[in-house]
């Protein structure tokens, strides 16, 4: 039987609560924001946070930790 619907993440997501500035999330949703709702894209803010996020992790150049 063939399963329909969204594909499961490969990597599950972790719900987080954050506060941005305004003077930051304003011009944000602006460029997020599609043309034809007038509201930000389905997990455009998501996908945005997540990317920067990875791109610190990779400036970040940890060590690999082998004593935890």
């Amino acid at each position: 039987m063939v399963r329909r619907g969204r594909k499961p993440h490969t990597d599950p997501p972790i719900e987080w609560k954050v506060s941005i500035p305004q003077s930051i999330a304003a011009p944000v949703e602006l460029i997020l924001t599609d043309a034809l709702t007038g509201k930000p894209k389905h997990g455009a803010r998501s996908k945005l946070i997540a990317e920067l996020l990875n791109h610190w992790l990779v400036s970040q150049a940890l060590p690999n930790r082998t004593d935890l």
